[in-house]
């Protein structure tokens, strides 16, 4: 396998670990997070085996995207907290493309990213147990350098930085600011809880206020999504029937 290599002036609490590839790096972080610190990132340039949410392959270019996970240790964040870091991160992701890159950043909730209805990046967070107690792997895809032909037999449709912005970006860069604004979003998150975030998160919520079918195990339930609660929980209005709440689900929506 290639070596690892530790990457110098990363912002700080991180410390990001480069590799050129590897099958998946969630996988890897799971089956080492004993050897790695909290805070530490595992960042290959090919990801092989890639995956997101309900097992499906994550694909991405080789050396042309972002793909990384982080360790977090759960010690010092409630229980309640835990399902809240994929939106967290979504949210400092999607703030960052809109304000650095004046993109049209929405989040598809709970962890995709899109611009102009495109997916653009992808969260997954994944749990396990060490030593120290519980630790959250996050892992984060975000198309930088894809071509329209390395995405186009992505579906739902697939963008990229590059495409949208119509240059080349560096990848480092990118990936640096991304820590930054997840930790500047983090610190609040710890201390405030994920209520402190529910205004941003609907401003930034795709398909509000729009009829949406949600697949929440083998059951389709149709509403108009109204926004998501202090919990992070989905709230539907369905038709004729007082609003609900969910907890997990896969949104699609049809033009008419």
């Amino acid at each position: 396998m290639d070596k690892f290599k530790k990457l110098p002036d990363t912002p700080a609490p991180f410390t990001v670990f480069h590799i050129k590839k590897l099958p998946s790096t969630n996988t890897y972080l799971k089956l080492h997070h004993n050897e790695y610190q909290n805070y530490s990132i595992v960042w290959s340039d090919n990801q092989t085996a890639g995956k997101g949410r309900f097992n499906r392959k994550w694909q991405t270019a080789a050396g042309k995207d972002l793909t990384f996970s982080l360790l977090i240790y759960l010690k010092n964040f409630t229980v309640k907290q835990w399902q809240n870091l994929t939106q967290i991160c979504a949210l400092a992701i999607a703030d960052l493309l809109v304000h650095n890159y004046q993109l049209p950043a929405h989040i598809k909730w709970p962890n995709d990213i899109c611009v102009n209805e495109k997916k653009i990046a992808g969260i997954l967070c994944e749990t396990t147990a060490n030593g120290s107690g519980k630790v959250a792997v996050l892992g984060i895809g975000l198309n930088v350098n894809s071509e329209k032909k390395n995405l186009k037999f992505i579906k739902p449709q697939a963008t990229s930085l590059s495409i949208e912005l119509s240059k080349d970006l560096q990848r480092k860069i990118i990936l640096f600011q991304i820590l930054r604004n997840f930790y500047t979003v983090l610190k609040k998150f710890k201390h405030k809880g994920f209520s402190a975030f529910t205004n941003e998160i609907n401003k930034r919520l795709m398909y509000k206020n729009k009829a949406v079918s949600v697949k929440a195990g083998h059951k389709k339930i149709r509403g108009i999504i109204q926004g998501v609660d202090e919990n992070g929980l989905l709230v539907l209005k369905q038709p004729g029937k007082k609003k609900i709440t969910l907890a997990a689900g896969d949104i699609s929506f049809k033009k008419k």
